[in-house]
């Protein structure tokens, strides 16, 4: 067990549960606000707009297929039933499932120990692949947490709430496969270890499976009104499987590249906590480890390229950086306390000149090679002088207390950069088209596209839908779920010369010809971050400013002429 750091003395039991509690509500508080804030400001993505249309026809009491995600679907609907259907909405499911990790470290104290545990739950509330899947509508953040709930509570031999967490998980749909397929493959390689165990957890198999099983056919035939919802559980392993299939989009170098910039502070203290739990043979490090690895194996090798699928990652790496950061700060001590906390102070300010130095490197590159290379000189010219200050302190005066010093200064850095990570992620003061984490082209032009059509509606017709609109030549779930509210909107492959639709929507390369006439406006649709022509210092500036060059993708509406007070058709 992991005790690292207490939280109150041991003459108060009482106290210390409290406090205890009161630091989770907080840390729930700051997860739940960063997730929720901005909530519905971004345009769904295509990904996201597939599901959530298909829950806003089930909503209207449309036929519709239910796609791979059916506990979402079954969700969503009933929230677009009793609320206005809109981005919020969409997505406050994964916001409040998002939220709800944050308390799964709790479930473990008796395994990580409380400081462990709290610090476990502080990393989730930052984590910027976590606030990047609270913040998407779709199953992936609740498939994770039902599924480490679950284990939780069997852990705690709460074995009703054990199955009705994994009966949600079960629903939550594709992004189940990566982590029963791993837990599988554990569990079976420990099960010979675990039945020597005195304390084993004594399994009652009606109350483990009945109460999951009762809830996973409720909430995917949304409580029996839609029986054929079941079949989305068995969708959704066909649309993983599909994936496989699929055609690469980015390089397994430049993938791998991108994962590990994305999760660098945190990634360098894992390997670390796993080479000295591998090395003192820590059987909870060795199984986060082996858990780690074996999620990753598929998130690289998948076609799709999935950053989402990240979080089955994530989630043991933190587990082990918590550990690892825990035990260090409970063994620091400064044998000369003067060294150690000028060792701290002078690391700091050797790291913030080499950051704006590297700062004016990026902004103001200069052509002159010797000039160039006398700014990449100046970048590093602090922490050589760092290092040889590190080495006059450690001969001169204390070696631990100078590379305890250097340790700590390096892990607030680290800290920071995971800090500033997450905060970029809530796309409150930096744009969302800017995210890598989605995998997705980010919708940017949903608002113009929404405000410019329900004002022209009812400037002719008097009321926001009554317009009759053409998508022609371009097929994009979130074009459709920005037209749901429309009255007449119909689909072709290319537009009819004849043709008299009020608008029309085509993509930038549809020949056009109609025989009224019309005036076209450009809207530029969707934008991501385009990796694959990344330099070093485009990685540089993404990872500082959320800079750099993009993909995008235009539309071009249409609009009749007649429709225009004054304009002759």
């Amino acid at each position: 067990m992991y005790e690292g750091i207490t939280l109150s003395d041991h003459h108060n039991q009482n106290f210390k549960v409290t406090l205890e509690v009161i630091l989770y509500a907080i840390l729930l508080c700051a997860g739940f606000t960063l997730r929720i804030g901005g909530l519905g400001q971004t345009g769904l993505t295509d990904h996201e707009a597939t599901y959530a249309l298909q829950a806003f026809r089930l909503a209207n009491y449309e036929p519709t297929i239910i796609g791979g995600e059916p506990g979402y679907i079954s969700l969503t609907t009933g929230l677009f039933k009793l609320f206005e259907t809109n981005n919020f909405n969409a997505r406050i499911i994964s916001v409040v499932f998002g939220s709800l990790l944050i308390l799964i470290p709790a479930l473990f104290r008796k395994y990580l120990g409380k400081t462990p545990a709290l610090v476990l739950a502080a990393f989730f509330v930052f984590d910027p692949g976590m606030i990047t899947l609270a913040r998407t509508a779709a199953s992936s953040i609740m498939a994770i947490t039902c599924f480490f709930a679950g284990v939780g509570f069997l852990i705690m031999r709460r074995q009703i709430l054990a199955s009705v967490s994994w009966g949600l998980f079960l629903s939550a749909g594709s992004d189940i496969w990566i982590g029963a397929l791993v837990f599988l493959i554990i569990f079976l390689s420990l099960k010979p270890e675990y039945d020597k165990e005195t304390e084993r957890v004594h399994i009652n198999w009606l109350k483990m499976i009945i109460p999951g099983a009762v809830l996973f056919v409720l909430i995917t035939t949304q409580f029996m009104t839609i029986p054929s919802g079941i079949s989305g559980f068995g969708t959704s392993l066909v649309e993983y499987l599909k994936s496989w299939k699929q055609t690469r989009q980015v390089t397994l170098g430049l993938f791998a590249t991108q994962m590990i910039l994305m999760q660098l502070p945190m990634l360098v203290i894992g390997i670390v906590g796993m080479i000295k739990g591998i090395v003192q043979k820590d059987k909870i490090v060795l199984i986060l480890a082996t858990w780690w690895g074996l999620a990753l194996i598929p998130v690289l090798l998948n076609p799709t390229r999935n950053l989402l699928q990240l979080g089955w990652v994530t989630l043991p790496l933190l587990t082990i950086v918590s550990i690892t950061v825990t035990s260090f700060l409970a063994k620091v001590r400064f044998d000369n306390p003067w060294i150690g906390y000028g060792q701290i102070v002078f690391s700091f300010f050797m790291f913030s000149i080499t950051f704006l130095y590297l700062l004016n490197v990026t902004n103001f590159p200069e052509l002159d090679p010797i000039l160039y290379r006398n700014k990449l000189l100046a970048v590093f010219l602090p922490l050589i002088l760092l290092a040889a200050i590190t080495g006059l302190f450690t001969w001169g005066w204390s070696s631990q207390s100078a590379k305890s010093g250097l340790l700590i200064s390096l892990l607030g850095l680290g800290i920071m950069v995971f800090l500033s990570s997450g905060w970029k992620a809530t796309n409150w003061t930096y744009p969302s088209s800017m995210s890598l984490w989605n995998n997705a082209h980010n919708i940017t032009g949903y608002r113009i596209l929404d405000n410019e059509l329900k004002d022209l509606a009812k400037w002719t017709n008097g009321k926001d839908g009554a317009l009759h609109i053409e998508v022609s030549g371009i097929s994009l779930p979130s074009i459709d779920w920005t037209l749901r509210q429309f009255d007449q909107v119909g689909y072709s492959t290319q537009v009819n010369k004849n043709t008299t639709r009020e608008v029309i929507i085509t993509s930038t390369s549809l020949a056009f010809e109609p025989g009224a006439s019309y005036r076209g406006q450009k809207i530029i649709w969707s934008q991501q971050p385009d990796v694959s022509v990344f330099t070093v210092w485009d990685w540089i500036k993404w990872l500082i400013y959320r800079d750099s060059p993009v993909q995008t993708q235009e539309i071009i509406m249409w609009v009749r002429n007649d429709l225009f007070k004054g304009v002759a058709p």
